[in-house]
């Protein structure tokens, strides 16, 4: 009887989480208005379980090319738990351990970067404002951890295949910052209206989708 119910108790956390965090999603954030024409083109990747930021490297400043040292025309950029990056080479490998480690204890996060030659089909476009582009380049870059000297914490010989790498990040992975909550997070800084708080893909997008609506209306109108 113990063993069942000690069973039963996460299984019924993860469920409440799943539904109350669904909930949440839900509910949308205002737009703020960003002023001055959209120059600049950031897209959203999202694979329906963990979405990220994508940059033409046309776009990126002398230096950060220099660090990143891009070998594509795009760099998705990311930020994530550390064992679900660096332990699971594939979705397949998930472990339950994994996962319930993650989202109980905080836990270390890194920073993914992914070297893209082409623009993809299935990426969303966001079309920004140069303010709004500055802030989202600030935001995502406040997420590395630096050296003293302020350089990138690069994890050498760690990555996918050959378009993957990655950097120490900040903060800790847990079930209020996940992944898709901290892209959300970087919409959010620069007044894109999206989801209050999501830790899911299907959120960001969900909003996404509703914005470019109510944008295409406005504009109709203009």
């Amino acid at each position: 009887m113990l063993f069942g119910t000690l069973l039963v108790v996460p299984a019924v956390a993860v469920l409440l989480y799943a539904i109350i965090g669904a909930l949440i999603s839900l509910i949308p954030g205002r737009e703020k208005a960003s002023g001055g024409p959209n120059t600049r083109r950031v897209y959203l990747d999202g694979n329906g379980l963990h979405c990220e930021f994508v940059f033409s490297v046309n776009d990126l400043p002398a230096d950060l090319a220099a660090e990143f040292r891009p070998t594509g025309a795009y760099l998705g950029i990311g930020w994530g738990e550390r064992s679900f990056y660096l332990d699971i080479p594939t979705w397949d490998d998930l472990t339950a351990k994994i996962a319930f480690r993650a989202m109980l204890m905080p836990s270390p996060t890194v920073m993914h970067l992914r070297n893209h030659q082409a623009a993809d089909a299935n990426w969303l476009p966001l079309e920004l404002t140069e303010t709004q582009f500055q802030e989202l380049l600030t935001y995502t870059l406040a997420s590395f951890t630096r050296t003293g000297g302020g350089a990138f914490r690069h994890l050498p010989g760690v990555g996918f295949d050959e378009r993957d790498f990655f950097y120490e990040a900040r903060g800790a992975y847990s079930l209020f910052k996940t992944c898709n909550s901290w892209t959300n997070g970087g919409l959010k800084a620069i007044g894109c209206a999206t989801a209050h708080w999501t830790p899911y893909d299907q959120a960001i997008k969900l909003h996404y989708r509703r914005r470019q609506r109510r944008l295409t209306r406005q504009l109709r109108l203009a």
